[in-house]
């Protein structure tokens, strides 16, 4: 009797240590799940909160023939200070990514605050007289907690400097 008492001891040991180990792996899958939605959470609330809005008039976009350059008027329309070494523009399919030399905040601010206009001077090869042309922007603007929230714009127009 006393040896029954025994094995009936070890297998609710047993039993006891399994349950503790399934407790503690599904208590972990849980939290690694929570975690994972308050990061998502965070990346949309970022994305929500940094926006911008390309405000050219699109029969007249300025345009430099000594340098080849189109000039885009960005305005940032979030709640954040944007960066302007974080900008990825597309046009017409070509990718570029503007260096802060190409970028010229508006008015008497140093910085892409919120309600300020940023001056995009861009050369692309895709350029072509006559054409209609689509221009993308990415920008990334800080938010709490090292987020980066994207924001974007669209913008189609039509390419003629001599106005004809």
């Amino acid at each position: 009797m006393a040896d029954r008492s025994a094995s009936e001891m070890i297998w609710f040991a047993i039993t006891v240590v399994v349950t503790i180990s399934l407790v503690a792996v599904f208590v972990g899958i849980a939290y690694d799940y929570s975690a994972g939605m308050r990061n998502s959470a965070r990346q949309r609330a970022a994305n929500y909160y940094v926006d911008i809005e390309i405000i050219n008039d699109p029969a007249m976009v300025p345009y430099n023939e000594n340098t080849n350059e189109i000039t885009l008027y960005v305005k940032n329309t979030g709640s954040y200070r944007l960066d302007t070494s974080q900008i990825l523009m597309s046009v017409s399919g070509e990718a570029l990514y503007l260096d802060e030399n190409q970028v010229t905040i508006l008015g008497n601010n140093s910085q892409w605050t919120s309600g300020t206009v940023a001056e995009m001077r861009v050369s692309s090869s895709t350029l072509q007289i006559g054409r209609d042309h689509y221009v993308w922007i990415e920008v990334q603007g800080i938010y709490g907690g090292n987020i980066m929230g994207r924001g974007q714009d669209t913008f189609e127009f039509h390419f003629n400097p001599e106005g004809d």
